[in-house]
């Protein structure tokens, strides 16, 4: 498998280990790249692979129609989620809401330490 594989692998098991985060986002809810339903989890912008240190930096992105509160507060729950990691850092969550698509996307800002995986 490749360390991309291994890292979509690691995140599903993150989600699927915490039963009401789980629960919230629903079965298969993970993605890498365009998500195909709402709500949903992906892996978005991988944006720094440093193959020396074998880290990445990427965003992981919660995508929801739910534009209240508890939609941040899911947001936080995977952010808490993904800290249970040894190889992930979640770092912070900001907020992209989308008024004229009627959702709203929570960006985790997150590095990975890949040889901890």
């Amino acid at each position: 498998m490749s360390k991309a594989t291994d890292l979509i692998a690691h995140i599903q098991a993150l989600i699927a280990a915490d039963s009401s985060l789980a629960s919230k986002l629903g079965a298969n809810s993970f993605y890498f790249g365009v998500p195909q339903t709402v709500p949903s989890v992906y892996l978005d912008g991988l944006y720094l692979v440093d193959d020396k240190l074998d880290t990445w930096r990427f965003n992981i992105s919660y995508l929801t129609t739910d534009m209240s509160l508890s939609g941040l507060e899911v947001a936080q729950q995977l952010k808490t989620a993904l800290q249970q990691s040894n190889c992930i850092a979640a770092e912070a969550i900001a907020v992209r809401p989308e008024p004229d698509a009627k959702r709203t996307r929570y960006l985790i800002t997150c590095s990975s330490f890949m040889y901890k995986l």
